[in-house]
């Protein structure tokens, strides 16, 4: 199955220079914990705002959502796959970088979608037919809920 048949399409977007109350209405009003910052004027993709960020942005610098720009919170480092890719390429890349969120890019880094792993639960055959499918899902959660080393661990 491709990316493309489990994906959720047309999600909606901040930029950058956003505020992060802005961030926090989408996720709110869209029942979601990411939001994709595009660019204004190319509408590229250039980060990730969780719903995480947002909180630790608050408590960290003290200061109210509506005071601080998206940018300041976001997440540059993105894992981006293609909506033509199959459904084992998008547990790959949520296991290696530990995400549960990818989004779903064309080839000049427009957005075309967001893929979650609740995505990938969700489409998983009834039955035995879906063992698989569940065992896949299983070890990607596995795989993105373990703790990361830290130097302090180590």
């Amino acid at each position: 199955m491709r990316i493309k048949k489990v994906m959720t399409p047309n999600v909606r977007t901040c930029e950058p220079s956003d505020p992060m109350s802005k961030a926090a209405r989408i996720m709110w009003e869209e029942d979601c914990g990411v939001v994709p910052v595009v660019e204004e004027k190319t509408r590229q993709l250039v980060g990730m705002v969780t719903d995480r960020d947002l909180c630790m942005a608050v408590h960290t610098r003290c200061r109210p959502l509506e005071k601080m720009r998206v940018d300041e919170a976001m997440g540059q480092e993105l894992h981006t796959c293609r909506e033509s890719q199959d459904l084992r390429s998008a547990h790959a890349a949520m296991r290696r970088y530990q995400v549960r969120r990818l989004p779903v890019v064309d080839g000049d880094h427009h957005l075309v979608g967001v893929v979650s792993l609740n995505d990938l639960a969700l489409h998983v055959p009834d039955g035995p037919r879906g063992a698989s499918a569940r065992e896949n899902v299983a070890q990607t959660l596995a795989a993105i809920s373990a703790h990361r080393a830290t130097d302090e661990l180590q």
